[in-house]
């Protein structure tokens, strides 16, 4: 009996050059990586690799007297290969049906696949191994991987249709259809190739073929890369329009937000304007009103443009030395302004046994501190409000454990729990709107998840509420902080306790007249000789004739800006006292820019009395 050897191998070089140029067609365009696009890649060189090897157990079938050792390890490898590309097949309809694939650990779910594909492609070879080859098929006249070893990958591929099957009807709902029939057609060609051998018992080399008919039409369908990149367009135009959507509804919100101190700020002004018996009380009552509002707004737009900072990644951390007793002492300022002390009571508990000087972010603590501390008294309406600050030490650092308890509390476990993306997506619902208060508990989150540290939120029924915050940072000195509140010096709380700079000399630059009239408003309790410029310009002729003790140099103006300004003083040979920089922006490391255009110091608009007065102080203050 002739056997020939071309017939045998027709289907397969057939086979071998349309994965070929698929090969080639997926190679040269963009892909979008993932697992099952992986897989697909590694079935596809698979699949080329298995027909080159099925080529050569062909020929080496017709010198099998010659070299029979080598025909089969040849025919063993094949098997191998057709049993791993099983396994590979497997994985990969699996992983388009697993809707949880994205939340899942991929690293963890790799090595457990790894682990049970290993074990599978063992036992099935082991038991292919243990089985005869035969060699001869057709009717007697072709060379064919046949026999008892080859039958097991049969098995596995019939287990393998049962299993997609049961599979895709469980995952009927998150299984498009596009995807589905590819698979099902060539489960379908699979199916009624080896029911025909059986039936008639021809048999041929059909399984490459097989393969490589699947990896084309998952090519063409599945990993079709055009209408992937179709679907990522579509994607992204939802998404954008989702994120277009949000931002207009916050926005909306937040404009509600500004318009209600705004409306107070301008009512009350209204009304001083059109009182006609004005008096000193009537002017003290509303100028109160009005300052309350506007700490009101300014809290407002600072956490809309921290949320800003930190949503577009612009937020960074800004490390040097810092006293805890300043911290907390600013937090005891500032919460002790918002709280309401006829129903509130605030309370600091400070160990005195833990180190007094850092080296960390110093405003990012501070933030987070004082919203979460903000939160806790918008949702207590009757009580106390505490902070206690303890921790542990750990080698050179210092590990925080800030709590802020109240007692009674009105805000849900899942409301603290909301991202910022949860409130933007849920409009202007009336239960769920974000406010300033909103913002800061937010900011507050995100900021110690940049420290490296967390917060944690603790409401029992009948017991109060615990906000935990926890965070390292390095100890610069290990002195014991000690009792803050009885060695604290006093504060300048009136006009009656500023320095006095009578014959000094202060220049303030600003394009804005309004804004010259309220600095030198402020500074007129220090008893300063004031004079004043509208342009970077005028400043400079203005250093050249006279010698002052401080400018006061804004950022911002047309035609020459502050730092160009600046930069001109430096290089002008003129004596140049100390320069502070006036500006609206507040962002993290500012302080640093500045002075390295050559600043002294920066003051950030509106300008805060209590930190004018410190700057004063450090220029100023001879004691």
């Amino acid at each position: 009996m002739e056997y020939n050897l071309f017939p045998s191998i027709g289907f397969t070089i057939c086979a071998l050059v349309f994965c070929i140029l698929v090969g080639i067609m997926f190679l040269s365009k963009k892909k979008f990586k993932d697992l099952a696009n992986n897989i697909y890649a590694f079935m596809l060189v698979l699949t080329i690799i298995l027909l080159f090897i099925e080529i050569f157990c062909a020929y080496t079938m017709s010198i099998r007297d010659q070299i029979p050792l080598l025909n089969e390890i040849l025919c063993r490898g094949y098997i191998l290969g057709s049993i791993i590309w099983v396994i590979c097949l497997i994985i990969y309809i699996w992983n388009l049906s697993d809707e949880n694939k994205d939340k899942r650990n991929n690293k963890k779910t790799s090595i457990v696949l790894t682990i049970l594909s290993f074990i599978f492609i063992v036992t099935l070879f082991t038991i292919s191994c243990m089985s005869k080859i035969t060699y001869i098929g057709g009717n007697n006249d072709l060379y064919v991987i046949g026999g008892d070893a080859v039958n097991v990958i049969y098995v596995a591929c019939f287990a393998l249709i049962l299993m997609i099957i049961l599979a895709m009807i469980k995952s009927r709902t998150k299984f498009p259809r596009e995807q589905k029939l590819p698979i099902y057609f060539v489960f379908v060609l699979f199916s009624v190739i080896t029911l025909i051998q059986i039936i008639t018992g021809y048999d041929f080399n059909d399984l490459t073929f097989i393969f490589a008919f699947c990896v084309v039409a998952l090519y063409f369908t599945i990993e079709s890369q055009d209408k992937r990149l179709l679907k990522e367009l579509e994607k992204s135009k939802e998404e954008a329009e989702i994120a277009d959507k949000a931002k207009t509804e916050f926005l909306s919100n937040m404009s509600h937000e500004i318009r209600t101190p705004m409306n107070t700020i301008l009512g009350f002004s209204e009304s001083l304007l059109a009182e006609k018996e004005l008096t000193e009380e009537i002017v003290k009552r509303d100028s109160l009103s009005i300052r309350d509002a506007s700490i009101s707004l300014l809290d407002l737009i600072n956490n809309i443009l921290d949320i800003s900072r930190i949503e577009s990644g612009k937020e960074t951390i800004e490390e040097k030395e810092y006293l805890l007793q300043n911290l907390i002492f600013e937090v005891n300022s500032v919460i002790s302004s918002k709280i309401n002390k006829d129903v509130l009571e605030f309370d600091i508990k400070i160990n005195q046994d833990i180190p007094s000087k850092y080296y960390g972010d110093y405003s990012k603590i501070y933030k987070v501190i004082v919203c979460t501390l903000v939160n806790a008294i918008k949702y207590t309406n009757y009580g106390k409000v505490a902070l206690s600050v303890d921790g542990k030490k750990q080698d050179d650092y210092f590990e925080f454990s800030f709590i802020v308890s109240n007692t009674g509390h009105a805000m849900k476990t899942e409301d603290f729990e909301k991202d910022f993306n949860d409130f933007v997506k849920l409009g202007n619902s009336s239960q769920n709107n974000i406010d300033s208060v909103t913002l800061g508990i937010l900011i507050a989150k995100r900021l110690i998840i940049m420290l490296g540290g967390d917060i944690k939120f603790i409401n029992e029924a009948g017991k109060g509420t615990q906000y935990h915050i926890n965070v390292k940072q390095k100890i610069v000195d290990s002195e014991k902080i000690g009792n803050i509140f009885e060695t604290k010096d006093s504060e300048p709380s009136s006009t009656s306790n500023l320095i006095n700079c009578e014959g000094k000399k202060v220049l303030i630059v600003d394009d804005n007249k309004i804004n010259i009239k309220l600095a030198s408003r402020l500074l007129e309790s220090y008893n300063f000789e004031i004079d004043s410029a509208t342009s970077g310009k005028e400043c400079i002729e203005k250093v050249e004739h006279a010698k002052y003790d401080i400018i006061f140099l804004d950022h911002m103006m047309p035609e020459m800006d502050g730092v160009t300004t600046m930069k001109i003083l430096k290089d002008s040979g003129y004596y140049v006292p100390p320069v502070i920089a006036l500006t609206a922006n507040s962002f993290t490391g500012l302080r640093e820019k500045y002075i390295s255009d050559g600043f002294s110091d920066y003051l950030s608009k509106p300008i805060n009395f209590k930190e004018l007065n410190k700057l004063i102080n450090n220029y100023f203050d001879k004691r």
